[in-house]
Parts: structure tokens; C-alpha cells; sequence
């Protein structure tokens, strides 16, 4: 499935990044254009804005109800049936390009020395030339990803 989320769901699209979904976000983007990218590129539109899903072209979309953003993954996650536990972790969260493995000596001196020196595996964007390792905000983000996920926190 791809995304595009309009300007109130920034927050949204990042998180939807984390759980590796393909969701492109513009914070400046009037709804004709949001529409016209959704339909040309084959993306659902999120969105929470009433007066936009009224539109007869508005094309697959899905109205957000809640504004609280542990709320809004769930209601995509649970709307779609999203299975995220094979693509946790897989875009980048910043410009949504897949990140590639990059082996450990290719990194040399563009992470600090302490995580160079203690982690193991590192990431790349080709897009925005961002490196990313397994660091404790991980560990922190697949806790609260397994929270909101979980059946018992519906």
C-alpha cells in the first residue's frame, strides 16, 4: 500500500514510515494537488480534513478520526489489516526511501566514534544520505509500536 497524508499528518506519516509503509508527506500542498498526486501515483490519501472527502474526485482515501496519533496509526493500521512486522524500521523516516545495509567500515567517521564503535549494523538513505543504527530510541519506538498495536489497547 502507498500514502499520501495531508498537511495535519505529519506526525502520522512518520510513524506509518517507522512501520515501513510508503507515505509521503508535504506540509504545503493545497488539496487539488494532494488529490492529483494520490490518483497519478496510486496512493490513499489520509487525511482529517471533512470538507476534502465531500469532493467527488478525492479518489481512495481514508478520513482520520482521532487526534491523538497513537490513535490515528491504529485506525490505519487496523483500517487496512497492515502487517508491519516484516517491514518495521525499512524507510527512511525523514524522505520515505527504502534504507539499504551498509557494511560497517563504509561508515567510518560519518557516525560518531562511540556508535561506530559499539553497534554492529547501520543503514543508509540514498535519498538524504542519513545513517541510521539500532540505538535505545529503537528499542523505545518497537515498545511503543508493540502498545499500540496490541489488541488489548484498542
Amino acid at each position: 500500500m502507498k500514502f499520501i497524508a495531508d498537511f495535519t499528518l505529519g506526525r502520522l506519516a512518520r510513524w506509518l514510515r517507522i512501520l515501513g509503509q510508503d507515505t509521503i508527506f508535504y506540509n504545503k500542498l493545497d488539496k487539488d494537488m494532494l488529490i492529483r498526486i494520490g490518483k497519478e501515483k496510486g496512493r490513499i490519501i489520509l487525511t482529517k480534513d471533512t470538507k476534502l472527502i465531500k469532493r467527488r474526485d478525492i479518489g481512495d482515501h481514508l478520513f482520520i478520526t482521532s487526534n491523538r496519533i497513537y490513535d490515528q496509526v491504529k485506525e490505519v493500521v487496523n483500517h487496512y489489516r497492515l502487517g508491519c512486522e516484516d517491514t518495521l524500521f525499512t524507510r527512511c523516516i525523514i524522505c520515505n526511501t527504502e534504507l539499504i545495509y551498509i557494511e560497517r567500515g563504509e561508515i567510518k567517521g560519518m557516525v560518531p566514534d562511540f556508535v561506530f564503535n559499539s553497534k554492529d549494523r547501520f543503514y543508509k538513505c540514498h535519498n538524504c544520505k542519513r545513517i541510521f543504527w539500532e540505538g535505545t530510541h529503537k528499542e523505545k519506538m518497537k515498545r511503543k509500536i508493540e502498545e499500540i498495536l496490541s489488541p488489548l489497547s484498542s
